[in-house]
């Protein structure tokens, strides 16, 4: 079945704090190709599907749009599911159709210094925290779960 995944990130800079992000982006989905679960898939929005990590094979899946902002980034998904039993820990781990954590990269410039650092954000990190550049400054704050995720059907996502 073909499914649907939104990824949106908002992040909290400091002023003067200049972000770009990137057009990759990371994301843990089930792989039915490989029967694994957890797979980290990357996406790369000038490539077409999407790469299953550590195997290396391609994943049924891509980036299918993107909206950027001063502060924010949406990525939208979409790739194929089928329900099936993890192959190597089949009474462990329970396929699920959805994402269970991003990461988002981007680099950002310090409105400091001038100085520019590739960083990036993920689902599963503690907050909150901020991001320190080399000449002291806050360069951005993460007070609440980023990436956020949604998922689902196409029919339902409307």
């Amino acid at each position: 079945m073909r499914l649907i995944a939104e990824v949106g990130v908002r992040i909290d800079l400091a002023d003067g704090a200049v972000v770009t992000f990137a057009d990759l982006l990371e994301v843990s989905l089930d792989c039915c190709i490989c029967h694994r679960c957890n797979r980290t898939v990357i996406f790369r929005m000038e490539e077409g599907e999407g790469i299953c990590t550590p195997a290396g094979h391609h994943f049924s899946g891509k980036i299918t749009a993107k909206e950027f902002g001063p502060s924010r980034a949406s990525y939208r998904l979409e790739y194929w599911y089928e329900p099936f039993v993890d192959a190597k820990f089949p009474d462990r781990r329970i396929a699920q159709a959805g994402p269970t954590w991003a990461r988002v990269k981007f680099m950002i410039v310090c409105q400091r210094c001038g100085s520019a650092r590739e960083e990036s954000t993920q689902s599963n990190l503690v907050r909150p925290w901020s991001c320190i550049c080399d000449c002291g400054q806050i360069l951005f704050t993460e007070r609440a779960v980023m990436p956020l995720l949604t998922s689902g059907s196409p029919d339902a996502m409307l």
